[in-house]
Formats: C-alpha cells, sequence, structure tokens
C-alpha cells in the first residue's frame, strides 16, 4: 500500500509465517492498515484468526516475518533495539490479552517499572488517581501473584494510560473484567480518544465496537472493512 504521511500508524504488506514439518503456515498474509492520529480502530474475528499477533507487530513488539510497520514515518523494525524500545516506551502503550507483571513485585513497583526520572513525579499521580477510579487503591502494595485476572488487568489499562502515550493498542482489553470493571475501563480508553489519543484495539465485545470509527475483520489470515457494524 502507499504510505500515507498523515498516518500514524501503517502496517504495509505485514505477513507472519510460521514454519510447520509440512511447510510454512502464513499465519497474517500481506495485512495493510493504516491509522491516522485520533482514529479509533478495532479489527475482530475469530479466535485464532491472528488479531493478537497482528496487534504485537503493529505495538513494535515482534517484527514480522515480511513487511514494514511506519510509526510517524519511522521504520520501526529497521531501527536499533535501543532506538525502538525508545519510541516504544515513550509513545506506545501495549495492553496485553493476559496481564504481564513481575509477579514477585508489587502492583505500585510494576506501575512504575521503566518510567524515566523526570517523569516519575507527573506518572505517579496519574497512577494514583487511576487506581482510585479503578478502585485499586488499597492493593498498590500487594504482590501481582496475589491479584485477580481481573484485578491484573485493570492494572494493565492503569499502566498504559498513566503513560499518556500517541497510540494505545489494547487486546481484547475486556476479556478478563466483569461488566463493571468493563464498563470502567472503556469509558476511560473513550476519554482517552477524544482527547485526541489514537487506539488501535483487537476485540469482538459489542461495546468496544460501539466506540470504534472503523472496524475491520482478521479471518483467514487476511484483513478486510467490516461490511456491518452491527
Amino acid at each position: 500500500m502507499a504510505i500515507s504521511v498523515s498516518a500514524l500508524l501503517t502496517v504495509d504488506d505485514v505477513s507472519i509465517i510460521f514454519w510447520r514439518r509440512e511447510g510454512p503456515y502464513r499465519a497474517i498474509a500481506e495485512v495493510s492498515l493504516a491509522i491516522k492520529p485520533g482514529d479509533f480502530v478495532v479489527v475482530t474475528g475469530p479466535s485464532g484468526s491472528g488479531k493478537s499477533l497482528l496487534l504485537t507487530v503493529a505495538a513494535g513488539l515482534r517484527p514480522p516475518s515480511a513487511g514494514t510497520v511506519w510509526f510517524d514515518g519511522t521504520d520501526l523494525y529497521q531501527q536499533p533495539r535501543r532506538v525502538r524500545d525508545r519510541i516504544i516506551a515513550s509513545r506506545i502503550s501495549y495492553i496485553p490479552q493476559i496481564p504481564n507483571f513481575r509477579k514477585t513485585r508489587t502492583l505500585l513497583e510494576n506501575l512504575m517499572l521503566g518510567v524515566p526520572g523526570r517523569l516519575r513525579v507527573v506518572v505517579r499521580e496519574r497512577v494514583d488517581r487511576l487506581a482510585e477510579e479503578f478502585r485499586l487503591t488499597a492493593k498498590m502494595n500487594w504482590k501481582v501473584e496475589d491479584l485477580s485476572l481481573g484485578e491484573a488487568q485493570r492494572a494493565s489499562v492503569i499502566r498504559a494510560l498513566a503513560l499518556k502515550p500517541d497510540l494505545l493498542v489494547a487486546d481484547s482489553v475486556t476479556a478478563l473484567l466483569d461488566d463493571e470493571g468493563a464498563a470502567k475501563v472503556l469509558e476511560s480508553m473513550k476519554d482517552y480518544h477524544l482527547r485526541g489519543g489514537t487506539v488501535l484495539a483487537a476485540s469482538n465485545d459489542p461495546r468496544v465496537l460501539r466506540l470504534a470509527r472503523s472496524v475491520y475483520v482478521l479471518e483467514h489470515g487476511t484483513l478486510k472493512p467490516a461490511t456491518s457494524r452491527g
């Protein structure tokens, strides 16, 4: 696809190939997607269709087998690892489908892990505010291994939003949450978007789909615009 100069994120002819005894298997086949600043894009599709793979590639966390990922004019995977890591740390937040924390550290330690010294005060203020909104203030000094999955998922959202990223990449963010927790997370994501943030999400949750400006379907390794929002 032609690279759009106005796009914040461009996924260009990306493929992910796994090698099996019977030969190569294309989990994602020549997928292209352009996301402009302020977009809210949701990728939907059946379980196992490659949604999580696509999001990790788009977030700069997994190099594709083929194709290019551009972020704000920079070819992410052509950069040295330290440069790419710096871009991700300062501008992209990723919420995994399954929370990924250092289990033996406290929740607060995890939420502040890797935050540069010059930002620690302001990020801590955001963390405290979000923890209160998500009803996790009383558990900030708990070890993460003692939290429920739903609590850990809400904490993942806190970590992502507290950094005020240019791009929020969210993988099945409501899957582990009860209705109350999901509603609060979606309210926070909506607020982030209304304040100018850009969102790329993978979800089959109708509540997430209703927030989207654009919906795409990933199936059999190919990505197509949804024909109906339902």
